[in-house]
């Protein structure tokens, strides 16, 4: 059975190039699309994914605030902060508080299907780095995984399929 995912994201453009990119995963399905935070919740209530993706900042309501109320209502569904902005994801308290058990820039787009694998196997991930840590422990995986923890590159990865230059990982605007 294909896990459910749900993309929120203010632009066109980048929830139909996140769906091209999921769409390689047969295990996956975009079971819909949310173009502001309050769309995102009543659409995480009605289609009840298995993860939801929010971008941070949307018309109407943040993904922030989104991810607080679609976090309350189902504590137990993964939230993945995809943000274009690096300096958004700086208050990790904050996201965390908030519900998010993962966090990727889309600068690091070509992580994104392993982020959604961590979050449905119940790890925490952080920007390239994903955590045995159980979603409680989200505080101390975010300390260990914060960028200059570690003075070791991230593995290379490979791109994704379906990319414009096999060389080149593809980027999500």
């Amino acid at each position: 059975m294909s896990r459910r995912i749900l993309i929120a994201d203010d632009h066109a453009e980048t929830r139909q190039a996140t769906r091209r990119l999921l769409a390689g995963y047969p295990e996956w399905v975009v079971c819909g699309e949310a173009d502001n935070g309050i769309d995102a919740i009543e659409k995480a209530a009605t289609l009840k994914p298995d993860l939801v993706i929010l971008d941070m900042s949307m018309p109407k309501m943040n993904g922030i605030e989104a991810a607080k109320i679609i976090h309350t209502a189902a504590p137990k569904l993964p939230l993945l902060l995809f943000s274009v902005n690096s300096g958004e994801m700086q208050a990790l308290e904050e996201v965390r508080l908030a519900g998010f058990r993962g966090v990727l820039s889309k600068a690091n787009a070509w992580l994104l299907p392993e982020a959604i694998t961590a979050l449905l196997q119940g790890k925490t991930f952080l920007d390239g780095h994903a955590s045995m840590a159980a979603p409680s422990a989200a505080t101390e995986a975010v300390a260990e995984a914060a960028p200059g923890a570690s003075d070791e590159p991230p593995p290379v990865k490979k791109a994704a399929a379906g990319a414009d230059d096999p060389g080149k990982p593809p980027t999500i605007a």
